[in-house]
C-alpha cells in the first residue's frame, strides 16, 4: 500500500487506521521513518544484524521485517530511500526472505508493508532516483490523502479534536469560539494538519482565559486581493512586537522560552529543522523541549 501526500497531511494517520481496522489489528505494527535513518544503518534497521556484523555491532539485533512478522511495517518517507537499499526491500517483497547484515541465514518474514510519502514517486522513477519496480509493487492500493487548504471542511473538527486534546493534557477546559473557526478555515495551512496542530497548541498556551483566542502574531493574517495577486508580498502582523513582548511580562522564564519555541515552530509551519535553525538551538535540544511540553515529536 502506498499513501502520498503533501508534508503534514497526516499519512500516518491513515497507516494507523488502517492497521486499527484491519484483521491485523492485534498483530505487531511497526513503524520506521527511512529518511531519519543514517543510509548506511538503514539495512541493519531493516533487516537486523549480528554480532560482530560491523563496528558497535556487539549483539544480534533483528531488524524491523523481522519484528514485524506477521504484522504491519509502516515505511514513512519511504521516496528518500537511497537505491541500495530499494534493491534489498524489493527482494523482500517478492519472495518474503532477507539476511541480516552479516549473516547467511535466510530469514523469512510475512508483513503487511505500507509505505508513504510527499514526493512525487512517478517522477522521481523518471528521474532515476526511484526503481519504476519496486514503485509498482508498492503502489498496488494507493491513497492520496489531499492537503488541507483542498479539503477545508475538515478544519473546525481538526480544531476541536485537537483542543480537546490539548484540555486532556493540561486538565483544562478551553473551547474555541466560531470566531477562532472562521479565522483558521480562511488560512491555506501549508503544513497542513501538522501546521494547524501545532498552531492550535500556541493558541491554547497563550490563551489565559477559558476561550481560546487568536494571539497578535500567531497566524498570518489573511491577505487582501492585492497582496493575493503578488505572491511576494507578506502581510503585515496585526499588532507590534511592543504588544507581543508585554504580553509576556510577569511570566516565568520557562513559559516565556515555550511560547518562544512554540511561536516560532508554528510559523515555520511544523518544520522542526527550520525552527531548531531560526532559534539558533541543536534539532535534539529542540525534539527534547517539545517532548517536555508534552508534544508528539515525529522525524522530518
Amino acid at each position: 500500500m502506498l499513501v502520498e501526500g503533501e508534508s503534514g497531511t497526516g499519512k500516518e494517520l491513515v497507516a494507523d487506521a488502517v492497521q486499527a481496522l484491519s484483521n491485523r489489528s492485534g498483530r505487531p505494527y511497526v513503524k520506521l521513518n527511512t529518511a531519519a535513518i543514517p543510509r548506511d544503518l538503514l539495512e541493519s534497521e531493516l533487516f537486523g544484524h549480528e554480532r560482530g556484523a560491523f563496528t558497535g555491532a556487539v549483539q544480534l539485533k533483528k531488524g524491523k521485517f523481522e519484528v514485524a512478522d506477521g504484522g504491519t511495517l509502516f515505511l514513512d518517507e519511504i521516496g528518500e530511500m537511497p537505491l541500495d537499499n530499494q534493491v534489498k526491500l524489493l527482494r523482500v517483497l517478492q519472495d518474503g526472505s532477507f539476511a541480516r547484515v552479516g549473516g547467511n541465514q535466510a530469514l523469512k518474514a510475512e508483513v503487511r508493508l505500507v509505505c508513504a510519502t510527499n514526493r512525487n514517486l512517478k517522477e522521481e522513477v523518471l528521474a532515476g532516483r526511484f526503481r519504476m519496480d519496486l514503485y509498482f509493487r508498492l503502489n498496488v492500493v494507493n491513497i492520496v490523502v489531499p492537503p488541507l487548504r483542498e479539503r477545508r471542511e475538515d478544519i473546525p473538527l481538526l480544531a476541536r479534536a485537537f483542543c480537546e486534546r490539548l484540555n486532556r493534557r493540561h486538565q483544562g477546559t478551553k473551547e474555541l469560539s466560531e470566531q477562532v473557526i472562521q479565522h483558521l478555515r480562511r488560512q491555506d495551512w501549508p503544513g497542513n494538519v501538522r501546521e494547524l496542530e501545532n498552531t492550535l497548541e500556541k493558541l491554547y498556551v497563550l490563551s489565559p482565559g477559558r476561550q481560546v483566542v487568536i494571539d497578535p502574531g500567531a497566524i498570518e493574517p489573511e491577505p487582501t486581493a492585492g497582496q493575493r495577486r503578488d505572491q511576494g508580498q507578506r502581510a503585515a502582523p496585526p499588532a507590534t512586537a511592543e504588544d507581543a513582548i508585554r504580553a509576556l511580562i510577569g511570566l516565568p522564564m520557562d513559559e516565556v522560552e515555550k511560547r518562544l519555541i512554540l511561536a516560532t515552530l508554528a510559523h515555520c509551519g511544523g518544520n522542526k529543522s527550520k525552527a531548531a535553525r531560526q532559534l539558533q538551538i541543536g534539532l535534539k535540544t529542540l525534539y527534547r523541549k517539545l517532548v517536555s511540553y508534552g508534544m508528539k515529536v515525529e522525524g522530518e
